[in-house]
């Protein structure tokens, strides 16, 4: 999936206790098309925000997803024994749409959910512009019996992934509930820092899965009111948000928010630990908007503020609720891509010569053998490819165990320090250090520490 944005989420589980019987557990099922799950998500920015996931097709054996973050629409399709996973078939992102292949065939065994199962491989994706070889180790960690607000006790499988790719890596735990037939959460992180964590607040369209019996906000037993602390105040959406019937994630959805749309609210009302803003409607009647995705309007911003219109009114019009749209922004289903340095535009001749060889390499026209002699022919000498070579061969020792995470940092500096101005020409190391970054064997640290060594010997 995807991330981005701001606030705190509230956690859908209330405890858990391990389940040490496995009479009552059994292996993956489909989730039926036309089923709708909707997380609550929070990301490593300081933001909350929505995201909805609609099986579009489910035969049995391969899922289509669309998932809706109320600002992008992707879509994904995989096997259904990878649906715990990052690995997609096929997969639409920003635009831009993707495919993994070679899949390992013990990749299967994980529809088994047998604890304790381990599986390894290489998996390739290609995108428009690049071709990554991910490595991937997949485990099925243990179960357990969770409660989940929406849906009370639920059978649970932990399955963990962890996969790299050059210098990048991440780490995907995913809780996979066996009544919903979908995951009940995830937590996600990577080596650029990114965060991710979702958690299950409702979802439609399935049969015989139980509801949990959730508290009544104050006042709603029949032929009440809900009682709102009056406080009026002016508010603000950090993000695009729900506005519900009742003070409740699992309420109607009668409206929404943009982000950056300022509110008048009466008052609020406290369930289950969870503060709900009452906002008065066009219509008289009263919408409900979680805390966490509201500040005062006055409060400075963590998010750009929206290029939109003035400031409404005390009793804003809010957008009718649609059905929610399916879209992926998530970890737990398209791959996360690590984000793609721009390289520097020294030496451009020769860097252009370089990625023309790369294509012609790509394209299967040259011999792997005429690509690296006519490469030490382009930077002038061997010591380019030595580098690059050193570092996979480093990079791959490191992800097979061979060598410890301390003996891994220790054999990276070793061979960055070989780039230097003694050691090379500065032009010269200035279109390595652009074609190892590009090949993502360095980080972007690494590059703008190097790179501004060379520049200064310009």
């Amino acid at each position: 999936m995807t991330f981005r944005r701001d606030a705190a989420t509230v956690s859908g589980f209330v405890g858990a206790a391990i389940v040490m019987s496995s009479a009552a557990w059994s292996q993956m099922t489909p989730p039926p098309a036309g089923a709708k799950y909707t997380f609550e998500c929070s990301s490593s920015v300081n933001a909350n925000y929505e995201e909805v996931y609609s099986i579009l097709s489910s035969d049995g054996s391969t899922l289509r997803v669309e998932v809706d973050d109320g600002i992008e629409r992707n879509w994904y399709e995989k096997p259904l024994y990878l649906l715990n996973t990052t690995i997609a078939s096929k997969q639409m992102i920003r635009g831009q749409e993707s495919s993994m292949f070679n899949i390992p065939s013990e990749f299967k065994q994980l529809q088994s959910l047998e604890i304790g199962g381990k599986y390894s491989g290489y998996v390739i994706e290609r995108r428009p512009k690049e071709r990554l070889e991910w490595d991937y180790t997949l485990s099925v960690l243990g179960r357990e019996t969770v409660y989940n607000r929406a849906f009370g006790d639920l059978k649970v499988i932990t399955l963990s992934e962890a996969r790299w790719v050059n210098v990048y890596s991440s780490n995907l735990d995913v809780r996979y509930a066996l009544e919903l037939s979908f995951p009940l959460s995830w937590e996600y992180k990577d080596l650029n820092g990114a965060e991710v964590t979702c958690e299950l607040a409702a979802a439609e369209g399935l049969t015989g899965v139980p509801v949990a019996a959730r508290p009544e906000a104050p006042g709603t037993a029949a032929g009440s009111q809900i009682a709102v602390v009056k406080s009026p105040q002016r508010m603000r959406s950090i993000v695009n948000a729900n506005v519900r019937e009742e003070p409740s994630r699992a309420a109607a959805r009668i409206g929404r928010l943009g982000n950056g749309t300022r509110i008048s609210v009466s008052g609020y009302v406290d369930v289950s630990g969870e503060r709900w803003y009452a906002l008065p409607l066009d219509n008289g009647a009263t919408g409900y908007v979680f805390s966490g995705v509201l500040k005062e309007a006055n409060a400075p911003s963590t998010t750009p503020a929206p290029a939109a219109a003035p400031a409404p009114a005390s009793k804003p019009a809010v957008q009718p609720a649609a059905k929610p749209q399916p879209v992926q922004r998530g970890t737990q289903t398209a791959a996360v891509r690590a984000p793609a340095p721009t390289p520097a535009p020294a030496a451009a001749n020769t860097s252009e010569r370089l990625k023309k060889l790369d294509e012609l390499r790509r394209l299967d026209l040259i011999s792997e053998a005429e690509y690296q002699q006519k490469r030490k022919d382009l930077l002038g000498s061997g010591k380019s490819v030595g580098i690059a070579d050193q570092l996979r061969q480093t990079n791959a020792q490191f992800r097979q165990g061979k060598i410890n995470p301390e003996e891994f940092v220790k054999a990276r500096a070793g061979i960055l320090a070989k780039i230097n101005t003694q050691d090379m020409d500065a032009k010269q190391g200035l279109v390595l250090l652009n074609d190892l970054i590009n090949e993502r064997l360095i980080s972007e640290a690494e590059y703008s520490r190097k790179r501004a060594t060379m520049l200064d010997a310009l």
